[in-house]
């Protein structure tokens, strides 16, 4: 016979079985429905072992029934964000990588415990680890029903940065317990971590089959400059944080434009040497030369060169779908708007990433908003559409003759 040592396990011990079946999650536990068929009396209590597999993982893990009554009951109530963080009212979880794994498994090897810290604010205290295991996260994950066959609720490569605490943990300050984790890694250890969202490789293949086109690639260009863009470009590929995507993709917006404002002046100078006034110059002309030059001289300035790189090379329909809500102009334009009225969505763009960058490089705390700089909460929105926009820019380059590119 089975018998349960009280009935509110019982009750948890069902629901959670129920649960398992519920999202395909294998167990080996006590038949319950059958329980005659035990020769010996057994008692459940929350030290009774139980094992489970998730779906595709094809490893079963042993733990106390109270142990995975906790998951279970901390799993209902919470979310994942943006394929990294799982939240829920004492733990957080933040999916990392890092280019150190073999000095943090070294290190994990040799001292235990090396990376538990604590950090108290308000009298209420937070408990920080690195965890390369089995985690809440796989089990959110397979609640979620984001997975398949060749992508398991928990991966080989899954590494996490876990925070817990006693008492629920406030939301708006767990960035701050993230970066002061990853900073003091970094500084006392060496080592160096950086988000690193789940991939979700199911989407994209799911896209390719019901896509009309199948995915193509654009003949290849390597002409004079286009590497040291290309390096620029693609050191964003192992980079999470919005802010710093906005001033990589900035960057390569600053190498195009002096080729920008070079073209720009040879055409406006061509056009005036073109003059019949040309043959015979007067002060007159001499003066508008020389106005001319010193008007280009004005796309020195950074705001200048980004302003003009983004006239010349972007297109504004198709950045308005990326563009994020507070670009009003931007957002305003279509098939029918005129000429002006793209150009000024264009200044607009300028404004919000000449703004944007000099707010996340300026790092003052007496810093003043001038105006466009983007929210916050906007910051990774922003960021995709700078990655268009860095992608019109390098294609307008690769365009251009080499001896006309100046880098």
């Amino acid at each position: 016979m089975i018998n349960f040592i009280n009935e509110g396990i019982e009750t948890k011990t069902i629901e959670l079985l129920s649960f398992f079946k519920k999202h395909r999650i294998d167990y080996d536990f006590y038949d319950l429905e059958t329980p005659e068929e035990y020769d010996e009396e057994i008692i459940i209590d929350l030290e009774s072992k139980i094992s489970f597999d998730l779906p595709y993982c094809e490893e079963y893990l042993e733990k106390t029934l109270g142990e995975v009554i906790d998951i279970f009951e901390e799993i209902i109530n919470a979310r994942i964000d943006d394929d990294y963080i799982y939240i829920s009212n004492k733990r957080i979880l933040v999916r990392v990588d890092s280019l150190n794994r073999g000095k943090i498994i070294a290190l994990e090897e040799k001292t235990d415990g090396v990376f538990n810290t604590s950090l108290t604010i308000n009298n209420q205290t937070y408990y920080f680890d690195i965890v390369n295991d089995l985690t809440n996260f796989a089990f959110a994950v397979t609640v979620m029903n984001n997975y398949d066959k060749y992508f398991p609720p928990l991966l080989y490569e899954d590494l996490f940065i876990e925070i817990t605490s006693e008492i629920r943990i406030d939301e708006d300050i767990i960035d701050d317990l993230i970066q002061a984790y990853m900073f003091e890694l970094g500084s006392s250890l060496n080592i160096k971590l950086f988000i690193s969202p789940r991939p979700i490789y199911y989407e994209l293949e799911y896209e390719l089959l019901e896509g009309e086109e199948k995915a193509r690639l654009r003949p290849l260009i390597a002409g004079r400059g286009n590497k040291e863009l290309y390096q620029i470009y693609n050191s964003c590929a192992s980079i999470e944080d919005p802010e710093i995507l906005v001033l990589m993709y900035t960057k390569v917006i600053e190498y195009v434009s002096q080729t920008v404002v070079r073209r720009e002046l040879l055409d406006s100078v061509m056009t005036k040497l073109y003059s019949p006034k040309t043959l015979s110059p007067d002060a007159n002309y001499v003066l508008e030369l020389e106005k001319l030059f010193d008007e280009h001289g004005n796309y020195k300035k950074d705001k200048e060169s980004i302003r003009i790189t983004i006239e010349v090379c972007c297109d504004g329909l198709e950045l308005k779908e990326f563009a994020p809500k507070y670009l009003k102009n931007l957002n305003r334009i279509n098939i029918q708007s005129t000429r002006e009225e793209k150009k000024q969505a264009l200044v607009e763009l300028t404004n919000a990433i000449s703004d944007t960058r000099n707010m996340i490089a300026h790092a003052k705390t007496n810093y003043k908003n001038k105006g466009f700089e983007c929210p916050k909460d906007d910051m990774k929105v922003f960021s995709n559409c700078l990655k268009l926009v860095a992608d019109q820019v390098i294609r307008w380059f690769s365009r251009q003759h080499d001896d006309s590119k100046v880098f």
